[in-house]
């Protein structure tokens, strides 16, 4: 059952269709033992080189009320116009774009499902004419089974 309303859905594997996404999502399955997601201690951002600039690594701060971009490609600053390393989502967005990119990373981290989103890039000024479509999963932090990271890559222009 699909909780959100707009343009996000949980997804299966099988039907992630664009390049960057596809790549780091099979990284990402090739480091899930047992069941359990990988750990930010295992994933390697230099084994998805080319996908790493349009990706974030997010800490999940405040018993995920917040989330703070550990990570923040450089691609993604150059697209989106603004630098978000080091930045929590309330310090990048307001309003309804807030909400919306809170609510996606709550997902991720309570439900432990993989979640894409994607349409028009309305959460960045002046840039509503970028298409994107964005895969976040979730990373275990040092207690196995405990997210405590999520991990996104965008792919933009794809639709």
């Amino acid at each position: 059952m699909n909780r959100f309303s707009g343009n996000q859905i949980v997804i299966a594997p099988e039907r992630i269709d664009y390049p960057l996404a596809r790549m780091v999502h099979d990284y990402w399955f090739s480091l899930c033992h047992d069941g359990r997601h990988p750990r930010w201690a295992d994933f390697d951002l230099m084994s998805v080189y080319k996908a790493a600039p349009f990706m974030t690594i997010k800490d999940v701060e405040a018993g995920g009320a917040e989330f703070r971009n550990r990570f923040f490609g450089t691609g993604l600053r150059e697209v989106l116009g603004f630098d978000g390393t080091g930045k929590r989502l309330s310090e990048n967005y307001a309003g309804d774009a807030l909400a919306m990119v809170t609510d996606i990373c709550r997902q991720v981290w309570e439900s432990g499902t993989i979640v894409q989103s994607s349409g028009r890039v309305v959460w960045a000024e002046d840039r509503d004419f970028i298409t994107y479509s964005c895969l976040y999963m979730p990373l275990d932090g040092t207690v196995a089974g405990q997210t405590a990271h999520l991990a996104s890559v965008f792919d933009f222009n794809v639709l």
